[in-house]
């Protein structure tokens, strides 16, 4: 049980605490999650979670501009943060004895940011770079057409970047409602891993975070995607070098049953892997490297699943060969996901690849707490051992009829690009 030793915690206020001892380096992770990303934003305000993950390394009350990072780096740790349709996260990593300037830190994000004027308009023109920078990539550009395709009424139609336009025009202060809404302990866990005692730095946890009165909402997405009824296509004519084909399929939430069948299919279809983050395991063993990379069709072949808190994708993102018809690729995979049939061996094989990176994400600190506080957020931090009890009562007959019901034409949407 890879959970058994984590405590959870609840303050007055609303705030999980999800803590774990491990004492085998003197070193702590600290991470804050809140449940806000693209899922939760609307069109006009697209990207809002990206440009707020942003402003908050832009200093508050107690950490002035630049001062978070200088002060990290003086004791030799890490820190970053990320958003995602569902999350956004950020970490530090340091030597125990400086546990207390993390949580100070997250103090200051979650209820002292300034989001001072030319701080937000020079993180705006940063964001637009990054922005324009994803045009440069063919295979970025394409993601995002297919999933505006394939979802057409929910907020994942979006990617966590938003719309240009969006961040051109958003106002400081849409922005910085926008953060004092969700960015409080009613909707944020704290995790932490690492060589501290439980008892006797939660008293240090309540002085931090127990006094804040934050009024956060706790976000709630009302649309709801209907049912594809047939195929959708988009094809894209630029420059670039190679072919690109992407598929996506309508997947369940983490929350149904069949998103066990379905990890052990995109394992073994493109290799093992467990959202995000951490590892991937078997890609050149595959069926997809078998089919596409080792017959020269295809540079890359990937699969994944979406693990999210709403209905998701099932993705296919392949790399083709200068000179190949994207036309003789697709059909091939059509094929092949046509009538797909497991046996014994490859499906022990998934499972035992799968329990692999489980483990893997539980070797340091930091991959425990992001595993821990990504499945807290979309589902129950102790996801990671109802995933091994249900992985082991998956049949090859299940992997067989999540295949069938969900990688059909009907529920497909198919992404080409052309290179000019």
């Amino acid at each position: 049980m890879y959970t058994s030793n984590v405590r959870l915690e609840v303050l007055d206020n609303g705030l999980k605490v999800i803590a774990e001892e491990v004492h085998n380096m003197p070193i702590v992770s600290v991470l804050m999650w809140y449940r806000v990303g693209s899922r939760n934003e609307l069109p006009g305000i697209t990207g809002a979670s990206h440009f707020i993950e942003h402003m908050l390394f832009k200093g508050g009350e107690e950490f002035k501009k630049g001062e978070i990072f200088r002060k990290i780096s003086k004791y030799g740790g890490i820190l970053n943060g990320f958003t995602n349709n569902d999350y956004t996260a950020y970490f530090e990593v340091l030597p125990k004895e400086k546990l207390d300037l993390a949580l100070r830190i997250e103090r200051d994000r979650m209820i002292r940011a300034l989001f001072d004027s030319e701080e937000l308009e020079a993180e705006r023109t940063v964001i637009l770079s990054e922005l324009e920078g994803e045009e440069n990539h063919p295979s970025h550009l394409l993601y995002k057409e297919v999933i505006s395709q394939a979802f057409r009424i929910h907020s994942y139609r979006w990617d966590p970047g938003g719309f240009k336009s969006d961040v051109e025009r958003v106002k400081r202060e849409d922005l910085y409602e926008y953060y004092q809404r969700y960015y409080g302990p009613r909707n944020a866990t704290l995790v932490m891993v690492g060589d501290f005692c439980f008892k006797e730095i939660f008293p240090l946890i309540e002085e931090k975070f127990a006094d804040i009165k934050k009024d956060t909402e706790e976000p709630r997405v009302k649309l709801k995607e209907p049912e594809q009824k047939g195929e959708r296509r988009v094809i894209l004519r630029l420059k670039g070098n190679n072919p690109l084909l992407q598929v996506a399929y309508h997947t369940p939430s983490i929350k149904d049953k069949d998103i066990f069948p379905l990890v052990v299919l995109d394992t073994i279809l493109g290799g093992a892997k467990i959202s995000e983050i951490g590892w991937e395991l078997g890609v050149k063993t595959s069926r997809l490297y078998r089919w596409l990379v080792r017959t020269r069709l295809a540079l890359e072949a990937n699969s994944s699943v979406g693990l999210a808190i709403d209905p998701h994708l099932f993705y296919f993102s392949i790399v083709i060969q200068q000179g190949v018809n994207p036309e003789k690729v697709e059909k091939l995979l059509f094929k092949e996901l046509e009538d797909i049939k497991i046996d014994e061996e490859e499906l022990n094989k998934a499972k035992r690849e799968l329990k692999s990176i489980l483990a893997f994400n539980n070797e340091t600190v930091l991959s425990k707490g992001l595993q821990l506080g990504l499945f807290e957020t979309i589902s129950s931090y102790n996801f990671i051992d109802i995933f091994l009890k249900k992985l082991e009562e998956v049949e090859k007959e299940d992997v067989e009829r999540v295949a069938r019901e969900y990688l059909n034409e009907d529920n497909c949407t198919v992404g080409i690009f052309i290179p000019k």
